[in-house]
C-alpha cells in the first residue's frame, strides 16, 4: 500500500506557472503561424496570465478589448 503525499503548495504553483507559460507560448506560436505578431500590450496581458495575476478568461477578454494595432 502506498501513501500519496500531497505536493507542497510552492511546487504546485511552480507547475501551474510552467503550464500557463507553455499555454501562452503555444498561443503566440499559433498567432505567428497566421502571419501576425502579437502587440506589446497583448504580450503584457499574457505575461500577467503567466504570473497568475489574471485568469485565462480575463486575459482573453482584455486582449479582445484592445484597439486594433495596439
Amino acid at each position: 500500500m502506498s501513501v500519496l503525499r500531497p505536493q507542497p503548495i510552492a511546487e504546485q504553483e511552480k507547475e501551474a506557472r510552467a503550464w500557463r507559460e507553455r499555454f501562452v507560448q503555444n498561443a503566440v506560436a499559433n498567432v505567428r503561424l497566421e502571419g501576425l505578431e502579437p502587440s506589446p500590450k497583448a504580450l503584457e496581458i499574457w505575461q500577467n496570465y503567466i504570473e497568475g495575476e489574471v485568469s485565462v478568461e480575463q486575459a482573453g477578454e482584455l486582449i479582445r478589448d484592445l484597439p486594433t494595432g495596439v
